[in-house]
């Protein structure tokens, strides 16, 4: 080998190694970027506004028109998921909503401290996982994925299905949360699910800075 190409490859290596290296850190700087879709979401303490959907009346083929509480089992995101496993849990060491385990990231959890899937009045809580770097269904909504009235079906196992239909969005940034307003927990309100999934994990390490709410309307007929 000559000595000049010797050269070359003494100098070009190290650099393709700091190339990678840096596309690398601008990939994870990246991904834990808020997509568009989530920049445009609003942000608590604005009040969220329900976007009228379609008529009470209209109610999708497979959903019950007439629903009743159920305890869920599996959720579906029609036209985006196949079905999901959906847990029932308490609340965990913290006292908060339990999540479901830290490896699936496909897999939600309905809070049975509150009121269930079908109730005719509250806000069912439903937790999610967003991944710092993708993978996980809190990373597939903050990135878009349900558009207004999009409807989302929980089943029990004996096969009866309550649907619900996909309004807004809110952020809240955990240092802004109220406790005491029914942003998330209600009992008397609107019946409509909460799907909570965390957002805005620093670039540098650390918890998410925020958590995004999906709220969705129990369908019903008139």
């Amino acid at each position: 080998m000559k000595r000049s190409t010797k050269r070359i490859l003494g100098w070009s290596i190290p650099l393709l190694v700091v190339v990678i290296i840096a596309a690398y850190f601008g990939w994870r700087w990246l991904k834990t970027r808020p997509s568009q879709y989530e920049q445009e979401i609003p942000v608590y303490p604005i009040t969220p506004t329900s976007t009228a959907g379609e008529s009470a009346s209209d109610v999708p083929e497979g959903c019950s028109p007439n629903p009743s509480e159920i305890v869920g089992t599996h959720i579906q995101f029609d036209g985006h998921t196949d079905e999901l496993t959906l847990l029932s849990l308490g609340l965990d060491a913290e006292g908060l909503p339990g999540t479901p385990p830290g490896d699936e990231g496909y897999t939600l959890a309905w809070w049975n401290g509150g009121p269930s899937v079908g109730s005719g009045q509250g806000k069912v809580v439903l937790t999610s996982h967003t991944f710092r770097y993708g993978g996980a269904l809190g990373n597939d909504l903050n990135e878009g994925l349900l558009s207004e009235n999009d409807v989302i079906r929980i089943s029990d196992d004996a096969g009866k299905t309550v649907c619900y239909r996909f309004t807004n969005a809110l952020k809240i940034f955990v240092d802004d949360y109220d406790p005491n307003s029914n942003v998330l927990y209600d009992d008397y309100g609107d019946p409509m699910i909460v799907i909570v999934v965390c957002s805005d994990y620093p670039a540098n390490g650390g918890d998410p800075a925020a958590r995004v709410l999906y709220y969705a309307e129990l369908v019903r007929a008139a």
